[in-house]
């Protein structure tokens, strides 16, 4: 029913507690963002949620929920990390078609990490926005890590379904290669890899 429809997501509003109050391990906000601008739809920040602000409601009040801030955001220097992690996840997909308009795959699941692959093709492209022959990558593969260690997961081959051997980490530079086999990926704890292929 909405599968050409970009939702509207978001991890947190002014209805329910803040996510950094719900989460049990603050490291899991870098993860979390990192989802929420790569998978499909339209992402949404609630005012202060990117400083790390906590809140929820109370049994007769949600005003925690929406702080006043007129001495500046509280706890800011301690959460600059986050500020700055979720200023790249807002540049990266702001410059990568298939993190707006792709299709979505699953390629990894366990308990802890989570991969799946943006791709766009000429046929998802219903603006125009995006010429034939365009530089940018029309694969994206997003690899999470929710563990408190780094992990290695692999990727078999044929599940990857494209013809890259080489990619890109979007968010360090590093270059990751596939072999004939599979892609292993290092992840570090609680975070996440955007992969461009090249």
């Amino acid at each position: 029913m909405y599968r050409h429809l970009g939702l509207y997501n978001f991890l947190d509003n002014y209805d329910v507690n803040r996510i950094a109050s719900t989460l049990k391990h603050k490291a899991h906000l870098f993860p979390l963002y990192g989802l929420l601008f790569t998978i499909p739809g339209i992402p949404a920040l609630y005012y202060g949620s990117e400083f790390g602000i906590q809140g929820e409601r109370t049994c007769t009040s949600d005003q925690p929920l929406r702080p006043v801030m007129p001495g500046g955001v509280p706890g800011l220097g301690e959460n600059r990390p986050l500020v700055k992690a979720i200023t790249s996840f807002i540049t990266i997909r702001k410059n990568t078609p298939a993190l707006q308009q792709g299709t979505f795959r699953q390629l990894y699941l366990s308990h802890e990490q989570f991969a799946f692959m943006r791709e766009i093709t000429e046929r998802e492209v219903r603006d125009g926005s995006l010429q034939k022959g365009a530089g940018t990558s029309r694969h994206i593969l997003v690899a999470v890590n929710a563990s408190e260690k780094q992990v290695r997961i692999s990727i078999p081959r044929e599940t990857l379904q494209s013809g890259y051997r080489s990619w890109k980490d979007l968010l360090t530079g590093e270059a990751l290669q596939v072999s004939d086999e599979a892609m292993k990926i290092p992840l570090y704890s609680s975070w996440l890899r955007i992969l461009q292929g090249s």
